[in-house]
């Protein structure tokens, strides 16, 4: 790994934290390890890349890489399982699918990529589901909620369970209810299960407070 180290240490100038988590990821593996995953250097940096946009450990890291079918560089979306929607659905009675696209929109009225959800109203005459891109970005969906609910609107948000983080700290903990999912959850169209936490966000809106 020491010829690998230094182009990512420079790499990391320009997208912060990678190379520290490489450095952790790499204490507890061989090089025969990585040899045996047949990756590229790029195609390794760029997984490890993309796990640190989700906020993932070391560990995590390392178990995405091992099964190169979970998840990819590019890979932001994350079909929600219909039982688990089934189940919010039946509690919650959704209106709106704030982030979904023609293909697998939960509800009848949806914003996709084109309509784009953070431009407008979520107020559509109900509660709205929301599972969100993941990645950095991911904190603006997650700020949107926060501002729609404010609002009177009542959201619910499937999210990677990060206690950790600044959002989670902002928008989420001693303001909304919480329900961390046990296990890890097999999103639709996956194999495997999630190499991440998942939990429910539940912001309740102004017919829970009347």
């Amino acid at each position: 790994m020491a010829k690998i180290m230094p182009e990512l240490r420079t790499k990391n100038r320009l997208v912060g934290g990678t190379a520290g988590n490489m450095e952790r990821l790499t204490k507890n593996s061989s090089l025969a390890e990585f040899e045996a995953m047949n990756l590229s250097l790029t195609e390794l940096y760029t997984r490890i890349k993309a796990y640190d946009d989700t906020g993932m450990e070391p560990g995590e890291i390392k178990e995405g890489i091992m099964n190169k079918s979970l998840f990819t560089s590019n890979c932001e979306d994350w079909r929600t399982p219909k039982e688990l929607f089934d189940e919010l659905n039946a509690e919650f009675h959704f209106v709106l699918d704030a982030c979904a696209s023609p293909e697998n929109n939960l509800c009848t009225l949806y914003f996709d990529k084109e309509t784009n959800c953070l431009d407008k109203s979520w107020n559509c005459g109900g509660a709205v589901f929301c599972n969100p891109p993941y990645g950095r970005k991911m904190v603006r969906f997650i700020k949107k909620a926060y501002e729609e609910n404010k609002k009177g609107v009542t959201i619910v948000l499937l999210i990677p369970a990060r206690t950790d983080t600044n959002y989670f700290h902002d928008y989420i903990y001693k303001q909304h209810e919480v329900r961390f999912i046990r296990r890890r959850l097999r999103f639709s169209g996956s194999n495997t299960d999630a190499p991440f936490p998942s939990m429910i966000v539940v912001m309740k809106g102004r017919e829970y407070n009347a």
